[in-house]
């Protein structure tokens, strides 16, 4: 081979053994020919090529989920058209002062019907173009992956006889290229994320201020009972309390068909409490209870 392409060799040991050769091989009218075999493109290419093909069958993939928003917009659309004018009839608000007055509303609602099943209409006309489009696109590239995809097949029978899975490489690169997507997408999440916890920290203050007003508004009707039955009983308001000792106490001195209603208004006020509890403590101080 060296001899043919004419190439030294490399080190002492072996530049002997290589005039050793040409001398006891290679004598006077001697022919020597090379035949090389060489795949055009190489086999590299081939893989690399299919490769690609992933990433663009990934890529019109993606298409449906950039578009299912829209689709979305307008399944809505359908549901909520028409828009609900039952309460703005004329029996509705027949006993409303200002009823000539509401009643325009009827008309404007019914001009957004119109308007927005003219916009349904142009969404749907509009989605419809891009599914033709789309398959339009599709069809071309089918062709392309066909005729790719035999030239891989061949080239990947051609490694397996050398033990070179190809399989297993096209393999992770369909999984890289499921992957590659969800990296684009890392920058709107973060935004998204960003967004979500500012909304968040907006919606509990906002609800502890809820909560604290909720609060005042028992604290001031507790004085007012403390004020006017001094005499007889004394309320206390406690955030997150608990209300077992009230309803002990209401359930041994009152009873009867009252413990129902004390149940019911128990289930009731945890439910509707969100995590917290006020819970007036009645103390007797008097009079007993009756």
């Amino acid at each position: 081979m060296r001899y043919v392409l004419g190439l030294d060799p490399i080190g002492e040991e072996a530049h002997k053994a290589y005039e050793g050769i040409v001398r006891q091989v290679l004598r006077s009218g001697t022919k020597i020919s090379l035949r090389i075999r060489s795949y055009r493109p190489a086999k590299r290419e081939y893989l690399r090529e299919q490769s690609l093909l992933v990433r663009e069958e990934q890529v019109l993939d993606s298409i449906p989920e950039r578009v299912k928003a829209l689709r979305e917009c307008l399944a809505v659309f359908r549901q909520e058209l028409p828009i609900d004018r039952a309460f703005l009839s004329p029996k509705a608000l027949e006993e409303l002062p200002s009823r000539e007055l509401i009643a325009g509303a009827d008309q404007v609602l019914e001009r957004l019907n119109h308007d927005m099943a003219q916009v349904a209409r142009q969404l749907a006309k509009a989605l419809k173009r891009a599914d033709e489009g789309i398959d339009k696109i599709r069809s071309g590239w089918g062709a392309r992956k066909h005729k790719v995809e035999a030239a891989y097949n061949k080239i990947l029978r051609e490694l397996q006889k050398s033990a070179v899975d190809g399989e297993e490489f096209m393999r992770l690169r369909r999984e890289i290229e499921r992957l590659r997507p969800l990296r684009e997408r890392l920058p709107i999440l973060a935004r998204l994320k960003k967004e979500s916890v500012e909304r968040r920290r907006v919606l509990l203050a906002e609800w502890e201020e809820v909560k604290a007003e909720e609060f005042r508004l028992m604290h001031r009707a507790a004085k007012v009972v403390n004020t006017k039955l001094s005499d007889h009983v004394h309320v206390e308001v406690t955030v997150a309390g608990n209300r077992e000792p009230l309803v002990s106490l209401l359930k041994e001195k009152i009873g009867g068909r009252l413990a129902e209603a004390i149940e019911k208004m128990v289930r009731t006020l945890a439910s509707n409490s969100n995590g917290t509890m006020y819970t007036p403590i009645l103390l007797r101080k008097k009079c007993q209870l009756s």
